[in-house]
Formats: C-alpha cells, structure tokens, sequence
C-alpha cells in the first residue's frame, strides 16, 4: 500500500510543483514600486513547500558547487558577525538579530530553489510566462536595462554564430533607438552615476550586514533624497562585503569558463547584465527567474 501511495506521489508532483511555483511568483502581489511583503513571504515559505514535495522525488542527479556553499555560510557568519547578539540593549540583541536572520532566509532559499531545480528537473517550462511578463512590462514603461541588455546578448550571439545581416539590423535598431531617447537614456544614467560611487565608498571587507528595514537596498543620495543603488553587486558588496564578491568572482569565473554562446548561455548573460545596472535579486519575482536560468545552465553543463 505504502509503494502504491509513494509511486503516485512521485508521478509528475514535484515538477508540477516547482512549474507551478515559478508561475505563481510572476503575479502575487506584484507591486514594483513597494516593497513587496507577499511575494518576500511566498518566496521562502514556496520553496519550503517544494522542499517537502522533493522527499516525494527521487533525485535525477546530485548538486556539488562549493561556490554556492561558500556565499551560505558566509551569510550566516555575518549573521552573527553584525547582529550585535552580545550588545546589552535588548533593541539590538534581538529585534536587529531577527531582521538580519529574515535576510540570511532569503539568501538560504535562493540556493535551496536552486539546488531543488538542479537535482530534480530537466526542463522548466513555466519559465516563459515571468520572463515574457517581466520583458512585456519593460518594453511599456521603456525600462531601459532588460532591453539593451537584449540588445547586447542579441549582437553577441549574432556576431559569433556569424549572422552578420540579422547583426546589422539590430545595430541600426539600437542606433535609432539610442537616437531617439538619447535625453531619457541620460537621464536614467544619472541615477546611477549618483549612486555607484556612494555604494562603493560604503563597501568593507565583511559589509555592513543584510538590512530589512523600511529603506533596505537604497542609499540617501544628496538632495534627492532615498533612491536604490541600481546593482546587484553594489548591494551585496555592501551588505556581505568584498568576502562574498570574491566568492561571486569565482562563480562566474567557472560559468564564463564554461560559457558556449547558446541561447541559455546568452539568457545567463542577459540576467548578469541587468543584475549589474538594476535592483534584481533582492526582488524574489525576479531572483526566481535569475536563480531558475542558472541552475538550468548547470544542468546543461554539469561540473
């Protein structure tokens, strides 16, 4: 009876699971300017609910990345290295403890989601829907970073598989496009301009510690007031410190390494270029997608 029961369990239960969780993370309270409390909840609590369905699975291979080990522990460390569990204010011994441990959750769920996909799919189907979705409202707001990263991969792609007349029409897209926005283009620089220096002078070897309060993943810029660092690196720069940079570094080291210029390879590097000049992965409707497009790519080139 009990074989009977586990053999239903294990039919397609947990790849529908995981397709139905990358789907839902695309529409629940999707609020883009805010920050999004139902989607921070449903990221860690989804991927625990999937992780109780994967004892239902029998694995299809074993995840080993010691880069991705490494960036955990060195965020639990911080954990406790920042938290000032030791302080004899009570404010800080515990309410700062319990923030710091909600983001140290994140950072533990994004590789548990990741090592969930390596080890129990081969395809990720419901992927195009946040993908599409994301791109679908990038194109209406003319939010210039997931479009010229496009740009980029697209030239890149083209360039090396030698499709030289599709190369050019992109080329003169891009031109008039850069034409035709050239003041909106600036202005949006400027953000950026203002704020990567700021991150960078806040940068230390161990960082500052994961902040989740009200003004998290945002620097006070002069006159202007609070606004986000627009990169990924910069946050996590200053919230982990150059330690994780160095484990980020190496990471990339082995995928750029391994790197072949098909399209999961070019949808990799599309996600490192947006993560570069935008908010992404503190945003969990967006690390799922990120998160997703790299464990697939370590499928495809297992270690």
């Amino acid at each position: 009876m009990s074989k009977g029961i586990g053999a239903v369990l294990r039919l397609p239960l947990f790849s529908s699971a995981l397709n139905l969780f990358v789907l839902l993370s695309t529409f629940i309270a999707w609020q883009p300017w805010k920050q999004e409390i139902t989607q921070k909840i449903f990221f860690p609590f989804g991927v625990m609910a999937l992780l109780c369905l994967s004892f239902f699975n029998v694995p299809k291979r074993r995840l080993s990345n010691w880069h991705i080990g490494l960036f955990l522990l060195w965020s639990l460390i911080s954990v406790f290295l920042h938290a000032r569990i030791f302080d004899t204010s009570v404010t800080w011994r515990y309410f700062n403890f319990y923030l710091m441990s909600e983001g140290f959750i994140h950072v533990l769920f994004a590789g548990v989601l990741f090592k969930l996909i390596y080890e129990n799919v081969d395809r990720l189907p419901a992927l195009i829907v946040p993908v599409l979705f994301y791109l679908g409202r990038a194109i209406c707001i003319k939010s210039l970073t997931p479009l010229f990263a496009i740009i980029i991969c697209s030239l890149i792609y083209c360039w090396y598989w030698k499709k030289f007349t599709i190369f050019s029409w992109i080329s003169l897209f891009a031109t008039w496009f850069v034409w035709h926005n050239w003041q909106y283009i600036v202005m949006k620089a400027q953000a950026r301009i203002v704020a990567w220096p700021l991150a960078f002078k806040q940068l230390s070897i161990v960082g500052s510690g994961f902040d989740k309060g009200i003004m998290c993943n945002m620097i006070l810029k002069p006159v202007v007031g609070w606004g986000y660092i627009h990169n990924d690196f910069l946050n996590v720069g200053r919230d982990l410190g150059y330690v994780a940079l160095v484990i980020i570094a190496c990471f990339l080291f082995k995928f750029f390494r391994r790197f072949d210029f098909r399209f999961l390879s070019m949808a990799c590097l599309c996600s490192l270029i947006i993560c570069f000049f935008q908010t992404t992965m503190y945003m969990p409707r967006l690390a799922v997608i990120v998160i997703s497009l790299f464990a697939l790519k370590e499928i495809q080139c297992p270690q």
